[in-house]
């Protein structure tokens, strides 16, 4: 096998599947050419190659597999069953360990002892060596690399590091390395070195630390480390993500440092709470990284967080956490770390903002950390949602991890389980009465639909309940008093129901409907509405449901992707309110391009 702790891939699918299952598993594996798990990780053990998801085939091997087409279908179980056999976020733990060989792929990248170049070498070709291109920009997870000036050489005699690097016809990217087995330990290891390594490595997602970051173990030893993280959360630019950074200094040589990271999950999750907390999760890592190793003995540090609640945590570790206590995952893992470390960590409360009222030579050391940090999270927020890069929401130490429905619990264990459960039932319960199918019912933003339910006051959410329950003053549900008459009293049609009110052609109400669907366009048109679909839903609603919103639109409308949703959930879905998630990002936008004040909540 190539790697310590290596295996076959389909030993561990056996052990998972059932045989109509494992056939489709392993047209994928022929179709990727893996044998060994390790054919499927990039060099640091753990992370999954990016050609091993997807539609991509393998990368060239010297073994030999039989030529596949694998559906559609295949490739999506072949994701699930490599999430089994990793993790949700399709991260091996414990990862393969030192190398043994130089494996199977026709290229093989590897460095020497010095470390200074990347060495490329294939069969029947003169090996090349890259160096790192210091005029792209790095990110945590790749850094580029550039041919040297004599690019074909004569390699060095011992190969010291496997690498992983992405090449393609544009660029080289170097991803990660690994020993191999003949060395007994790294030669020269820096702090980022460490840090990029498991349990830790997925939460740094990105480091800006100068000289190695070996200053901050000499800081830490001295008592001169200062350290304050803060939290990011922007909601009209996405809901779902919250961010995190960590500024540090050294008091005595005044050097800095920051890192930062980013972190998707949903808008109930998300949260500006949240960032402060994933901040403290940074910095407790980050202490537990830089005195693993080491033996010497540590100061306190001293560490500031503008919000006290996460300060009460930290400094109260010791105490067990509220059931329904908020961001309980992070906090829960930041506290096992803090009860590992050879050293206090002394929180205070730093103010927030202190810039905004007072010029940077009036700030002291914590204060000025608490605006780098401030800035550091607002910008791996943008960049993070611009560029689709999130850290992972699995944390070590976590002690315990509850997945409802594959969706991870954040907060109090019973009140998430009453919500799936609640869910489920709602689900049922619409599709029994063809409101909504299984798939309609999650295209609907019933969050939105929770917030406006508890904007209304009690008499109006009571007629608003009793409509959409089908259960009002019709001539359906009058049948059994006095009037046995059930035909609508406007237009004749018979067995007058919820539905047929709003869908009544007779001149009168559908003169009504016309007046309310002018009054709704004023007000789209005012919260900054695109007029485009703002008249396409005031001609929708005179149609009173005769109409779809995709026969209304122009052919060449921007919102006819969107159209086909509404359309898929309905009239009724629309007169009562389910509106669809789609709609919500559409006037996200909106508001963002009318440089408008208000959100979408408001």
């Amino acid at each position: 096998m190539p790697r310590e702790r290596d295996f076959p891939v389909m030993e561990k699918f056996l052990c998972l599947f059932e045989q109509p299952e494992l056939e489709q598993l392993n047209r994928v594996r022929h179709y990727k050419k893996a044998y060994w798990v390790s054919q499927l990780l990039e060099a640091n053990g753990w992370s999954i190659r990016t050609n091993a998801l997807g539609t991509s085939p393998g990368t060239s091997t010297k073994m030999d597999f039989p030529e596949q087409q694998p559906t559609s279908g295949d490739f999506a179980l072949w994701e699930t069953a490599l999430r089994a056999i990793t993790s949700p976020s399709l991260e091996l733990s414990p990862a393969l360990g030192k190398v043994l060989h130089d494996g199977f792929d026709k290229v093989v990248w590897w460095k020497g002892l010095s470390s200074e170049y990347v060495y490329r070498s294939e069969e029947g070709l003169r090996t090349k060596k890259y160096r790192v291109d210091n005029n792209r920009r790095s990110t945590r997870s790749t850094t580029a690399l550039v041919a040297d000036s004599s690019s074909t050489c004569d390699p060095p005699r011992t190969k010291y590091k496997l690498v992983s690097v992405h090449e393609t016809s544009a660029s080289v990217q170097y991803h990660s390395e690994c020993l191999y087995k003949q060395f007994p330990e790294e030669l020269n290891r820096s702090l980022v070195d460490k840090m990029q390594e498991p349990p830790y490595g997925s939460l740094f997602q990105t480091i800006h630390i100068p000289q190695g970051g070996d200053w901050i173990v000499e800081a830490i030893q001295h008592g001169t480390l200062m350290a304050v993280h803060d939290g990011s959360y922007q909601p009209d630019l996405d809901p779902t993500v919250c961010s995190a950074a960590l500024a540090l200094g050294c008091s005595t040589t005044g050097r800095r440092g920051v890192i930062s990271m980013a972190e998707k999950t949903d808008q109930h999750t998300a949260s500006n709470y949240r960032g402060e907390a994933l901040g403290a999760l940074l910095h407790a890592a980050l202490m537990h990284v830089c005195t693993q190793d080491e033996t010497s003995t540590f100061q306190p540090v001293r560490v500031g967080c503008d919000n006290m609640g996460i300060v009460k945590h930290a400094r109260d570790y010791k105490l067990a956490l509220p059931d329904k206590q908020k961001q309980a995952d992070v906090i829960r893992s930041m506290r096992a770390v803090i009860a590992r470390l050879p050293m206090a960590l002394n929180y205070e409360h730093v103010y927030a903002h202190q810039d905004e009222s007072r010029g940077a030579e009036d700030l002291d050391d914590m204060e000025q950390l608490n605006v780098i940090a401030d800035r550091i999270a607002d910008n791996q927020l943008v960049h993070s949602v611009a560029n689709n890069e999130f850290a992972t929401s699995y944390f070590p130490d976590e002690g315990i991890r509850i997945l409802c429905n594959g969706k991870k619990v954040t907060a109090g264990v019973r009140q998430s389980i009453y919500n799936e459960w609640g869910q489920r039932v709602a689900q049922e319960l619409m599709k029994e009465r063809g409101i909504a199918d299984e798939h309609s019912f999650n295209l609907i933003a019933w969050d939105a639909v929770e917030d406006a339910m508890a904007s209304f006051s009690t008499g109006f959410s009571t007629f608003v309940t009793k409509f959409v329950s089908h259960f009002g003053g019709t001539k359906k549900m009058l049948r059994n008093r006095q009037d046995t008459n059930k035909s609508c009293p406007s237009c004749g049609q018979p067995n007058e129901d919820m539905s047929h009110i709003t869908r009544c052609q007779e001149e009168g109400r559908a003169q009504m409907r016309t007046e309310s669907a002018h009054v709704v366009a004023q007000w789209l048109l005012d919260t900054h509405m695109d007029e485009e679909l703002v008249e396409g839903f005031m001609d929708y609603i005179i149609a009173g449901g005769t109409k779809q919103l995709v026969e209304i639109l122009d052919d060449d409308s921007e919102y006819l992707d969107y159209a086909e949703e509404h359309d898929r959930l309905g009239w009724d879905c629309f007169l009562e309110g389910r509106i669809s998630h789609s709609l919500l990002e559409i006037q996200r936008d909106c508001l963002h391009r009318a440089g408008a004040y208000m959100t979408i909540k408001t």
